[in-house]
């Protein structure tokens, strides 16, 4: 993982981490509901059922394999992302820690059904820190 602040200052550069490989291939598959084909299990995504509204979505790269529970509304839209354990950068270690995710607000773009906006947290002791919202102003799929 490599982070530049202005494209100038290097704030992260990271690499050969087993921890940074888990964290990475978690935010592919939460981001995934941006390009639906991807949850397909032609994919490599493997699902099982939790409960009528709960899916466990597993996915494996190389030797890293990571599992996230997706939880869908009555429509079968992804409407939340959660691990217990998804790595966090602590005082230069990493520790696994409750991660989530927040989808909202369903528009059709080219023809596919996503959401538009969508935000993402760390759950803490001291509470929810949400760290990251977007909204999807455009998007363009090939076909």
């Amino acid at each position: 993982m490599r982070g530049k602040l202005l494209s100038i200052v290097t704030v992260i550069n990271e690499y050969g981490k087993s921890e940074l490989n888990e964290g990475a291939l978690q935010r592919y598959l939460a981001e995934a509901v941006w390009f639906p084909t991807a949850f397909l299990p032609s994919q490599g995504v493997e699902w099982s059922e939790i409960d009528d509204y709960t899916a466990r979505a597993t996915i494996t790269d190389s030797n890293t394999k990571i599992s996230l529970d997706f939880h869908f509304n009555e429509a079968g839209e992804i409407t939340d992302v959660y691990t217990h354990g998804r790595y966090r950068e602590v005082n230069g270690k990493y520790e696994l820690t409750p991660w989530s995710g927040r989808y909202h607000k369903y528009e059709a773009k080219n023809g596919i059904r996503i959401p538009v906006e969508g935000e993402v947290e760390w759950e803490l002791p001291e509470g929810s820190f949400t760290y990251w919202k977007a909204q999807i102003i455009g998007i363009e799929y090939t076909y």
